[in-house]
């Protein structure tokens, strides 16, 4: 039997969230989806269940916006940074953007990859095969 996911995404957009959360769930490939509407409740998220030495069951995937108000993709991925995790996290991001400038800042951050919204059932099979058969 395949290994399901935890999932955390992390996007200000409501209908972009219905969306991808419909996608990976109808994959089959998600134990659970989490929502986050910002980089800080995402960082919060993180604080409370992927730390060293804390008793949350931790994340598989982040599925990251860059664009969002409070703070946005590339803040969280700065703050993250310095984070004492319990393991690695595997972060996506899932924007809208496709300016080079962009790509090339999320990557300075050890991102595992760049995907253009809206996700399909395809881009996300695909990334579940490259990412996640561990």
């Amino acid at each position: 039997m395949e290994k399901k996911y935890k999932i955390l995404v992390v996007d200000d957009d409501f209908i972009n969230n219905i969306i991808t959360e419909e996608i990976i769930r109808n994959t089959g490939l998600a134990d659970e989806i989490y929502l986050a509407t910002n980089g800080q409740e995402a960082v919060e998220f993180i604080k409370q269940h992927c730390l060293a030495g804390t008793a949350g069951q931790g994340i598989d995937l982040i599925l990251l916006d860059l664009n969002m108000p409070i703070m946005d993709g590339f803040e969280f991925l700065e703050k993250i940074d310095s984070f004492s995790l319990r393991h690695p996290l595997k972060i996506v991001v899932l924007t809208t953007s496709t300016d080079n400038r962009d790509i090339d800042r999320a990557y300075k951050y050890p991102i595992a990859g760049f995907l253009s919204k809206p996700l399909t059932i395809d881009k996300f099979t695909s990334l579940y095969g490259k990412l996640l058969p561990e």
